[in-house]
């Protein structure tokens, strides 16, 4: 398996894992939210007792709930993070060299826009569903583009535009597997799309990696290396 088929596999898997892992916590997070106790009591009355049932039971779950959140915001940029610590350990990006500082800190600096990306579909994209998703993908889109940028001194033009492309195909499907009215459908679709996207974009965020960069300082004149050596 060549270095670039090694690096997309890593980076696909991390990125399926932080969609498994947001997918599989909403929903254990919706079976509890199903089991909360109705306000109504058995007679269909709403009662002090029944209300405060219910009352207690919801404030509860709130905790659980709110922590979807930064699960969502946060776990692609540590995936991202952990995939490009095992890949450049690994060697198989080449270019980088884990023993300088100067690469150690490329890295922590181009990963700071990968954070911001995920929030701020989330913030823009709450707005209107609808309306706003695909400018606010764009966007997220730009954040990872730049982040490449920054860790290799290059404007990724073609991988800009797999990331927008891959994005809007990933709504198009997720709207293609929605059923109106069917709850179960429309939790499959965005599940299935919620995957696809997170698993296209780390897979080509992982390539984006391995083409040549300029993350190196440029070589001194050989007049100062001798200098230096001398010295």
């Amino acid at each position: 398996m060549s270095r670039k088929l090694r690096v997309l596999a890593v980076f696909s898997l991390a990125g399926l894992l932080s969609a498994w892992a947001f997918n599989a916590y909403a929903a254990w997070v919706d079976e509890l939210c199903r089991a909360v106790p109705s306000q109504s009591s058995d007679t269909g009355l709403v009662t002090s007792e029944s209300f405060n049932k219910w009352y207690r039971a919801n404030t509860a779950l709130t905790r659980y709930a709110d922590r979807k959140w930064p699960i969502l915001c946060f776990g692609f940029p540590i995936a991202m993070t952990l995939a490009m610590f095992v890949t450049s350990q690994a060697g198989w990006l080449g270019y980088f060299d884990t023993e300088k500082k100067f690469d150690t800190e490329k890295k922590i600096v181009g990963l700071i826009p990968v954070y911001f990306a995920p929030g701020m579909v989330l913030i823009l994209s709450g707005l209107s569903w609808f309306l706003l998703l695909i400018p606010t993908l764009a966007i997220a889109a730009y954040l990872l583009a730049l982040s490449l940028k920054m860790i290799t001194s290059k404007w990724p033009t073609k991988l800009f535009l797999s990331f927008l492309l891959s994005g809007a195909a990933c709504c198009v499907w997720w709207s293609q597997l929605i059923r109106p009215g069917d709850k179960s459908s429309q939790n499959t679709a965005w599940n299935a799309a919620f995957i696809a996207l997170e698993m296209t974009w780390a897979g080509i965020y992982g390539l984006g990696l391995t083409v040549p960069g300029a993350v190196r300082p440029p070589p001194r004149p050989p007049l100062l290396q001798s200098r230096a050596v001398r010295s």
